[in-house]
């Protein structure tokens, strides 16, 4: 079984949509209990990602805790804000 080992998904070709009906209610909550399942069975025992501010509710709801704020460049001298946040599973 592996232990804490890093995986990075910098970019991913699929859209993520959220509602304005608070954490929880949209289809982040779903999309986030699939992959910590998905990850666990795969045996790693820590996840970290990248979300963006309208995203810290969610992700905290679910436990995670902010690591550092980011600026993440998205192209023509622009960056998106964002958090860095980590979990045990």
């Amino acid at each position: 079984m592996r232990s804490s080992i890093p995986l990075s998904i910098r970019r991913a070709s699929g859209r993520s949509t959220s509602t304005p009906r608070g954490p929880g209610a949209g289809s982040g909550a779903p999309s986030c209990r699939l992959c910590e399942r998905a990850a666990r069975s795969a045996g790693f025992t820590r996840l970290e990602l990248l979300a963006t501010l309208p995203g810290v509710p969610l992700y905290s709801a679910f436990g995670y805790s902010e690591i550092r704020a980011v600026a993440e460049p998205i192209g023509e001298g622009l960056t998106l804000p964002g958090i860095v946040m980590g979990k045990a599973i």
